[in-house]
């Protein structure tokens, strides 16, 4: 008992123990279903990014270019759409 309690008067315990209601109740409040595929689909962007090169510069065409790509186009209307939603009052 008095480890447990010398590790629970640490620095940071306190201040965790007083968010930890406030983080339950955001919780509660997400969308765990969009929030599942919405993380699936980050974890593989990820992924991929991981795996690029990434020594290219990427110019003003690039990208206008990219655009034309289906899954790049997917990816910057779904940003987007999270930031109009995120914009929202």
């Amino acid at each position: 008992m008095k480890i447990f309690m010398a590790e629970i008067n640490k620095r940071s315990i306190p201040t965790t123990l007083e968010n930890l209601p406030r983080l339950l109740l955001l919780i509660g409040e997400l969308n765990v279903k969009d929030l599942e595929q919405f993380a699936a689909r980050l974890n593989h962007g990820v992924k991929e990014a991981a795996a690029a090169e990434t020594s290219d510069k990427t110019s003003y065409m690039d990208l206008i270019k990219a655009l034309k790509d289906p899954e790049i186009n997917r990816s910057v209307t779904m940003l987007l759409q999270l930031l109009r939603g995120m914009g929202k009052e």
